[in-house]
Protein backbone atom coordinates (compact mmCIF):
# COMPACT_ATOMS: atom_id res chain seq x y z
CA UNK A 1 0.00 0.00 0.00
CA UNK A 2 1.71 3.06 -0.90
CA UNK A 3 2.10 5.18 1.87
CA UNK A 4 2.40 9.55 0.76
CA UNK A 5 5.42 11.47 1.92
CA UNK A 6 6.36 15.04 2.30
CA UNK A 7 5.88 16.94 -0.97
CA UNK A 8 4.37 14.00 -2.63
CA UNK A 9 1.52 15.38 -5.07
CA UNK A 10 -1.45 13.28 -4.04
CA UNK A 11 -4.87 12.58 -5.68
CA UNK A 12 -6.94 12.04 -2.84
CA UNK A 13 -10.68 10.68 -2.93
CA UNK A 14 -13.45 12.38 -1.24
CA UNK A 15 -16.54 11.09 -0.32
CA UNK A 16 -20.15 13.17 -1.09
CA UNK A 17 -21.35 15.31 1.73
CA UNK A 18 -25.03 14.78 0.33
CA UNK A 19 -26.73 11.29 -1.68
CA UNK A 20 -27.26 13.19 -5.06
CA UNK A 21 -23.62 14.16 -5.02
CA UNK A 22 -20.56 12.62 -7.03
CA UNK A 23 -17.66 11.12 -5.44
CA UNK A 24 -14.82 13.52 -6.43
CA UNK A 25 -11.08 13.52 -6.29
CA UNK A 26 -9.13 16.50 -5.19
CA UNK A 27 -5.07 17.09 -5.68
CA UNK A 28 -3.08 18.04 -3.01
CA UNK A 29 0.91 18.56 -2.10
CA UNK A 30 2.09 16.52 1.34
CA UNK A 31 3.44 19.29 3.42
CA UNK A 32 3.71 17.14 7.08
CA UNK A 33 6.54 15.03 7.44
CA UNK A 34 6.38 11.11 8.08
CA UNK A 35 6.91 11.61 11.64
CA UNK A 36 3.79 13.15 12.48
CA UNK A 37 2.44 10.70 9.29
CA UNK A 38 3.17 8.21 10.98
CA UNK A 39 2.72 9.02 15.05
CA UNK A 40 -0.67 10.82 13.94
CA UNK A 41 -2.10 8.35 11.41
CA UNK A 42 -2.44 11.84 9.46
CA UNK A 43 -1.52 14.14 6.68
CA UNK A 44 -1.26 17.66 6.68
CA UNK A 45 -1.97 18.49 3.08
CA UNK A 46 -2.70 22.17 0.80
CA UNK A 47 -5.27 21.42 -1.90
CA UNK A 48 -3.79 22.01 -5.66
CA UNK A 49 -6.28 23.79 -7.85
CA UNK A 50 -6.11 24.32 -11.96
CA UNK A 51 -7.08 28.51 -11.59
CA UNK A 52 -6.64 30.41 -8.23
CA UNK A 53 -6.70 34.14 -7.88
CA UNK A 54 -3.25 35.69 -7.82
CA UNK A 55 -2.25 35.86 -3.28
CA UNK A 56 0.80 35.81 -1.76
CA UNK A 57 -0.31 32.43 0.03
CA UNK A 58 -0.71 30.74 -2.79
CA UNK A 59 2.22 28.85 -4.94
CA UNK A 60 1.88 28.39 -8.90
CA UNK A 61 3.39 25.21 -9.63
CA UNK A 62 6.97 25.21 -11.73
CA UNK A 63 5.97 24.17 -15.77
CA UNK A 64 8.30 21.31 -15.19
CA UNK A 65 6.04 19.87 -12.36
CA UNK A 66 4.34 16.73 -13.42
CA UNK A 67 1.14 18.62 -12.64
CA UNK A 68 -0.12 22.01 -12.99
CA UNK A 69 -1.74 24.08 -10.92
CA UNK A 70 -1.36 26.28 -7.79
CA UNK A 71 -1.18 25.79 -4.04
CA UNK A 72 -3.52 26.86 -2.03
CA UNK A 73 -1.25 27.61 1.61
CA UNK A 74 -3.86 28.85 3.41
CA UNK A 75 -6.17 26.13 3.23
CA UNK A 76 -3.86 23.68 5.10
CA UNK A 77 -6.05 20.32 6.41
CA UNK A 78 -4.70 17.46 8.50
CA UNK A 79 -6.43 14.49 6.84
CA UNK A 80 -6.76 10.99 6.95
CA UNK A 81 -5.52 10.26 3.34
CA UNK A 82 -4.92 6.79 3.88
CA UNK A 83 -8.57 5.90 3.96
CA UNK A 84 -8.88 8.21 0.53
CA UNK A 85 -7.43 5.96 -1.70
CA UNK A 86 -4.17 8.02 -2.19
CA UNK A 87 -2.87 8.00 -5.89
CA UNK A 88 0.88 9.17 -6.55
CA UNK A 89 1.04 11.56 -9.09
CA UNK A 90 4.40 13.39 -8.78
CA UNK A 91 6.83 15.48 -6.07
CA UNK A 92 7.07 19.18 -5.56
CA UNK A 93 10.87 20.11 -5.47
CA UNK A 94 12.62 20.94 -1.80
CA UNK A 95 12.17 24.44 -2.96
CA UNK A 96 8.82 24.56 -3.49
CA UNK A 97 8.58 22.93 -0.08
CA UNK A 98 9.96 24.92 1.83
CA UNK A 99 7.81 27.82 0.75
CA UNK A 100 4.56 26.10 1.46
CA UNK A 101 6.02 25.32 4.65
CA UNK A 102 6.83 28.77 5.56
CA UNK A 103 3.69 30.32 5.19
CA UNK A 104 2.37 27.72 7.14
CA UNK A 105 4.88 28.89 9.98
CA UNK A 106 3.85 31.86 8.96
CA UNK A 107 0.47 31.97 9.35
CA UNK A 108 0.56 30.53 13.05
CA UNK A 109 3.39 32.43 14.07
CA UNK A 110 3.00 34.86 17.44
CA UNK A 111 2.46 38.32 16.05
CA UNK A 112 4.53 40.45 18.73
CA UNK A 113 1.30 43.04 19.25
CA UNK A 114 -0.12 40.37 21.74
Amino acid sequence: MYSPKQGDIVLLEFEPTAWHEKKETHLVVVVSNQTFNAYTKLAMVCPIKEEAKDSPLHISLPEESEVSGTILCEQLKSLNIVDRNPKWMGKVSASVLAEVVDIAIGSVEIEESL
